[in-house]
């Protein structure tokens, strides 16, 4: 991909794929700037909005990943990556729901993926349960319940 962008650096797809790349290598801070050339070029690129978002989730810049992937579900209608992305960028910021909802989007969106399914409904599944757990921890914290064991 580094040749690609070296032949024609205004071609948005070679900084992509070069930013995708390393990516998925774990080369988080490296993948920054091929991917925000991507979306200086392009900037309703859909992959490059989605690695760029990922990337910086994975830096800790979650409020800039939201905005990323808030642009690309604008323009994404049947994308899994962009709901995928979002749950793990709203359960980091501790909102499970929303992460939950984000993965039933994944799931509704792209039915078809039979390789990944299993593990994303095991992800929703777990996200469900930590659902259940923290409204049973308001409530103890709430003095509704009072936990078992516990003195009155």
């Amino acid at each position: 991909f580094r040749a690609c962008v070296r032949l024609d650096p205004n071609d948005p797809d070679g900084h992509a794929g070069l930013g995708h790349a390393l990516v998925e290598l774990g080369e988080f801070e490296a993948a920054l700037a091929p991917l925000r050339q991507t979306v200086r070029l392009h900037p309703e690129h859909q992959r490059g909005l989605v690695f760029l978002a990922a990337a910086l989730h994975r830096l800790g810049k979650l409020p800039e990943a939201e905005t990323h992937l808030e642009q690309a579900a604008k323009r994404m209608n049947r994308s899994f990556w962009v709901p995928w992305e979002l749950s793990r960028a709203r359960l980091a910021r501790g909102d499970v729901p929303a992460a939950a909802a984000a993965v039933e989007e994944a799931l509704r969106v792209w039915p078809g993926s039979h390789f990944r399914r299993p593990a994303v409904e095991d992800e929703l599944a777990r996200l469900r349960a930590m659902e259940k757990l923290t409204g049973k921890l308001a409530d103890v914290v709430a003095g509704k319940v009072i936990p078992e064991g516990a003195d009155a």
